[in-house]
């Protein structure tokens, strides 16, 4: 070991007070740490921030047809106001939506949104599929939710796809 290297915890604390040069390496790591974390907490924030003021619906009703060859559900937005981009029906190409617009309108909080279904073919619509739902919130945050139909009152979770 060097004859001047410091030993003690007081020499190094005396050789850092002396040295300009070490005190600006200190400040420096210092300051780039502070930034790190501000910046992994910010980030983390963004996405919890969005999450709570998103536009969110709820599933409100679901109704089959005595005949079983249409259905009719309610969706009610109680977030955000959201502009729908696209409604669908998943795992299932036999059920079509028949209403008149199913893309690009606004849903406002607190209203609610009747889809109608109607069935391609012979069979019965049954409650076994999901609805899909992709919005855009006015920021241009882009989010999905799916229902379960079968599941009563099925919330359905909202996901955040992109950022604006």
């Amino acid at each position: 070991m060097k004859e001047n290297s410091p030993n003690t915890l007081n020499e190094w604390y005396q050789l850092i007070l002396n040295e300009p040069s070490y005190m600006m390496a200190i400040a420096i790591g210092g300051a780039i740490l502070v930034l790190l974390i501000a910046l992994s907490v910010k980030g983390n924030n963004k996405k919890a921030i969005l999450k709570q003021h998103a536009p969110n619906f709820i599933f409100e009703a679901f109704q089959l047809a005595p005949l079983g060859r249409d259905a009719y559900f309610k969706i009610k937005n109680i977030g955000e106001p959201a502009f729908v981009n696209f409604v669908g029906i998943k795992q299932r190409n036999d059920i079509k939506i028949t209403n008149a617009n199913t893309t690009n309108f606004e849903v406002t909080t607190g209203k609610i949104y009747g889809i109608f279904c109607e069935i391609q073919g012979n069979q019965k619509i049954k409650a076994d599929f999901e609805v899909e739902i992709d919005f855009k919130d006015r920021l241009g945050n882009q989010y999905r939710q799916i229902f379960a139909v079968d599941e009563a009152l099925n919330k359905g979770k909202v996901k955040l796809i992109n950022y604006a």
